[in-house]
């Protein structure tokens, strides 16, 4: 979906727990992944990975999300989030935001 503007999808995991197996083994800028997956939710999954790298960047797709499950994924650190259905404009706008977020970063 983002491919075609100059991203590259380094991995792509089937269920939470090979997520964050992925995350440690390729480390990727961002990491964009649904809140309902199998084995580890996506806030379990959010976890795992801000355990091996507190700055790790998250996107998360959602759909009628409950305000407690948002508050949990930003207490988490997850401060980006999509809903569904996934509007390619609007995924790729939110990862561009976090691309100058770390532009930004590596100039300071």
């Amino acid at each position: 979906m983002i491919e075609p503007e100059g991203c590259e999808v380094c991995a792509a995991a089937i269920n939470g727990k090979q997520a964050v197996e992925m995350f440690e083994q390729f480390k990727p800028d961002i990491v964009i992944m649904d809140i309902n997956m199998p084995i580890m939710n996506g806030l379990e999954t959010a976890k795992g990975i801000k355990v091996l790298d507190s700055d790790a960047k998250i996107v998360i797709l959602e759909s009628a999300i409950d305000k407690n499950v948002l508050e949990q994924a930003e207490q988490l650190g997850v401060k980006y989030f999509v809903s569904k259905p996934v509007e390619r404009e609007k995924l790729l706008k939110k990862c561009l935001t976090v691309c100058w977020i770390l532009i930004r970063r590596l100039r300071l």
